[in-house]
């Protein structure tokens, strides 16, 4: 992904090693965004939808919780390579705030859809 963001990089994937001229940067456990996957899937677990709406959720919230990972991974490259000062500010906070507020807006627009009809019309409650 990040050579396709910017070819110059060179970015090989060795192990669990994201290498290149300007950076080595470790991916380890706890970097797989699961965690925040796994806090949007339970909200929509719990949250009074019908089946089929829950599974196209699921389905929907893993594909994109899975896509901001690998944006956050390859965000954390950059500032690894051209900011080295900010790796852990942008790492420990900056980073894992932005993923679970963007997954808690995921789930605020799931909601809303499941909460609709099946003409698209909402309900009212």
């Amino acid at each position: 992904m990040i050579d396709l963001l910017a070819p110059g990089e060179q970015v090989v994937a060795v192990g669990n090693y994201l290498v290149s001229a300007r950076a080595n940067l470790e991916i380890v456990r706890g970097c797989d965004g699961a965690g925040a996957m796994f806090l949007v899937v339970s909200a929509m677990l719990a949250y009074p939808a019908n089946l089929g709406r829950k599974l196209a959720g699921v389905l929907a919230a893993a594909g994109f919780m899975y896509l901001l990972n690998l944006l956050r991974i390859a965000a954390i490259y950059f500032v690894v390579a051209y900011y080295p000062a900010w790796f852990l500010p942008a790492h420990t906070y900056f980073a894992p705030t932005l993923i679970v507020l963007l997954g808690c807006l995921f789930f605020a627009w799931w909601a809303a859809w499941a909460r609709s009809d099946a003409d698209g019309q909402r309900r009212v409650s």
